[in-house]
């Protein structure tokens, strides 16, 4: 539980929270992905479905992993976060799949989305301690394995080469020079 439970965190926690939830995460990804189609952006369809796979492959692994170890909420049981007293709350599948997705956009997109992805998954991971739905450990441990998935999956579905601009350069010839244009 965080000590900071000023109306500025809880406000941010209500806020982001939602975003981390399977049928939100899912939505926005089949919007991205339809978005993409529409506009004819192959990247934005691509980086989506990519996203998209890595969403699925965390539900799985966060779905075993909670089975597995079993961790009491900071709300219920011993309140001291007990493993294998057959809770479900480690690692959070909230941060897990929001870290995934946002290793997919960064690769995706580079650091202008990065910069837009990591922040918006730590403050969904953040959201989930300040609602006292998981310890922080859980957080830590759910954006740890989000971005081992995300990375998984685009090492195994390298970016399609994007289409270069058209450089020139200016080369000595006999007699002269030539321009040589490549696009």
């Amino acid at each position: 539980m965080l000590e900071q439970d000023g109306p500025t965190a809880r406000r941010i926690a209500t806020k982001f929270e939602p975003l981390g939830r399977h049928q939100t995460e899912a939505a926005a990804l089949g919007l991205a992905y339809l978005g993409g189609r529409l506009a004819d952006s192959p990247r934005l369809t691509e980086a989506s479905a990519r996203a998209f796979e890595a969403y699925l492959w965390s539900a799985v692994i966060v779905a075993a992993s909670k089975a597995a170890f079993g961790r009491e909420a900071p709300d219920e049981g011993s309140g001291e976060g007990r493993f294998f007293a057959g809770a479900t709350i480690f690692p959070s599948g909230h941060t897990t799949r929001s870290f995934a997705i946002a290793a997919v956009f960064a690769d995706r997109y580079g650091k202008p989305g990065a910069w837009i992805a990591y922040p918006v998954a730590a403050l969904v991971g953040l959201s989930t301690v300040e609602e006292d739905l998981h310890w922080a450990s859980d957080v830590l441990a759910g954006a740890g394995l989000g971005l081992a998935i995300g990375k998984g999956i685009v090492a195994r579905h390298p970016a399609p080469a994007r289409a270069r601009r058209a450089e020139w350069q200016m080369l000595p010839a006999p007699g002269g020079a030539m321009i040589h244009v490549t696009f």
